[in-house]
């Protein structure tokens, strides 16, 4: 069934933080993509229950920084990318001290201006 899905792109779409939550029974999940959709810092909270990801892509969602440090439970990850969203360069800077291995998009950082 679906509970050995690898790879899942929903993005873009209408979909919210509670899809993201419901995604959680699927344990074998490596890569997730919700970009341009719904998700906010809740959703980030919830990616905790993918102990298996290794991408995941939130890129035009309305994430901050906040919740940013609940992924680094999560040291299978490679690639995360948060372009287009709330984040700071400050929080993303954080994210790769914390996972050093992971590449954290937007990279290199733009320009502040």
């Amino acid at each position: 069934g679906l509970t050995r899905l690898k790879s899942l792109d929903i993005g873009p779409s209408k979909i919210t933080d509670a899809t993201v939550k419901e995604l959680g029974k699927l344990t074998m999940l490596t890569h997730l993509d919700v970009w341009q959709t719904g998700v906010t810092d809740q959703a980030v909270s919830d990616l905790k229950t993918f102990s298996r990801l290794q991408e995941v892509n939130l890129r035009r969602t309305a994430v901050t920084d906040a919740r940013l440090p609940e992924l680094n439970t999560l040291q299978r990850l490679q690639k995360i990318d948060v372009r287009e969203t709330k984040t700071t360069s400050e929080g993303r800077r954080a994210l790769r001290a914390a996972l050093p291995n992971a590449t954290v998009l937007p990279w290199p950082e733009p320009t502040e201006k």
